[in-house]
């Protein structure tokens, strides 16, 4: 099969498969419909909108910040400390 695939045999068999498998993947998604995509919207919503989920979001980037802050300068013109010398 992977000689098949270096020489270019075997392509077309490789791009029906793909073809079929987006098909189908197509049809399925279709048959869930609208409904199952509000109840994963809403079950997402519901995630994000929790207290303890934007605590730790809240966390997370704070953290960031502070190691973004905290980095020496590069040198190479990115980083907090390289901002104060073009004023």
């Amino acid at each position: 099969m992977l000689a098949a695939c270096a020489t270019g045999y075997g392509s077309g068999m490789s791009k029906l498969m793909v073809a079929g498998a987006f098909a189908a993947g197509y049809v399925l998604g279709a048959k869930a419909g609208r409904e199952r995509y509000e109840e994963i919207r809403q079950a997402y919503q519901k995630l994000a909108g929790s207290p303890t989920v934007k605590d730790a979001v809240s966390k997370v980037e704070d953290k960031v910040m502070n190691m973004y802050n905290d980095a020496p300068p590069s040198g190479n013109g990115a980083g907090p400390a390289n901002t104060a010398e073009r004023t």
